[in-house]
């Protein structure tokens, strides 16, 4: 199942969840309005296509106990998350990047970027968790569901479809592309006011870890 908030999408924009479009750097994406990229051809000013919201994925990853070793090697996905669970939500540590590119450059934030015409969203988010962390598919379960999130600033406009991840206990992750640092965070660290994270980072971590854990919960019981 796919989880999608209620979305208000701007006129302009239908096929924001069908296409990527390109990067809203030459205006402001007007809420309401279709905003056109203008160039110049040998002196004379064109209009080409509408600008459009831009498709990202990302995933929040927790990091597995040692006690999940069997589990993870069986990829037994809800023997894991029930472990996991079991960990003060407080110590749960989740993968963190910093990132070098705008937005939110020098910030720390999940792992992630847009997503490649033709790609799924579930391969499109190993991907960039490879990438960026080192971590590849034989060190993490990637659930399948998605969190909807809508970023909107002057110059970018995102969708931002996000998955839970589970790793294997031990694995350590290994900067790349265009992040900074990759490390595991805890919880805890993300509560600080003062961490310098995204926006939502510690919103996001909190609901998703809530979610994995209700869902934990009502398995076992069921």
């Amino acid at each position: 199942m796919v989880y999608l908030r209620s979305l208000k999408v701007p006129r302009g924009y239908a096929a924001a969840f069908m296409v990527a479009g390109p990067y809203a750097r030459s205006g402001c994406c007007s809420r309401g309005a279709c905003v056109h990229r203008r160039t110049t051809v040998r002196g004379c000013e064109t209009s080409s296509a509408p600008l459009a919201p831009r498709v990202a994925v990302s995933s929040v990853v927790w990091q597995l106990p040692e006690a999940a070793a069997q589990a993870f090697q069986e990829r037994n996905w809800q023997d894991c998350a029930s472990i996991l669970v079991e960990t003060p939500v407080q110590t749960a540590q989740c993968l963190l990047v910093q990132r070098t590119k705008e937005p939110a450059a020098n910030l720390w934030s999940f792992p992630g970027g847009s997503l490649h015409f033709g790609e799924s969203v579930l391969d499109g988010i190993a991907r960039e968790l490879f990438e960026e962390t080192g971590l590849a598919r034989s060190d993490v379960m990637l659930g399948s569901e998605y969190e909807v999130y809508e970023y909107i600033a002057r110059e970018w406009h995102y969708i931002i479809l996000t998955a839970v991840g589970l790793a294997r206990h031990g694995v350590e992750p290994v900067a790349g592309d265009d992040a900074r640092r990759a490390c595991w965070v805890p919880l805890r660290d993300l509560m600080n006011p003062n961490f310098p994270s995204t926006t939502r980072c510690l919103e996001t971590a909190r609901k998703l870890w809530d979610r994995l854990r209700v869902h934990s919960t009502s398995a076992r019981h069921s």
